[in-house]
């Protein structure tokens, strides 16, 4: 029995056009979650920075 063996399209057999966009597509969908994360914890650490350097407003006595 010779006869010719075609393998299926998930072990990679064909050229698929569309594999390089779903490949980008699948690392932006992964890398967006950890980006705004990281944003979120950019931003805390800022204003938490800014915050410490800045002097404490003073309360003015109204009494006086």
């Amino acid at each position: 029995m010779n006869t010719l063996l075609l393998a299926c399209a998930v072990c990679g057999a064909g050229e698929d056009p569309a594999s390089a966009p779903l490949l980008t597509m699948t690392i932006i969908i992964s890398l967006l979650p950890l980006g705004m994360l990281g944003g979120v914890i950019g931003y805390i650490a800022y204003k938490s920075k800014r915050a410490v350097a800045e002097p404490a407003p003073v309360a003015l006595d109204p009494a006086k």
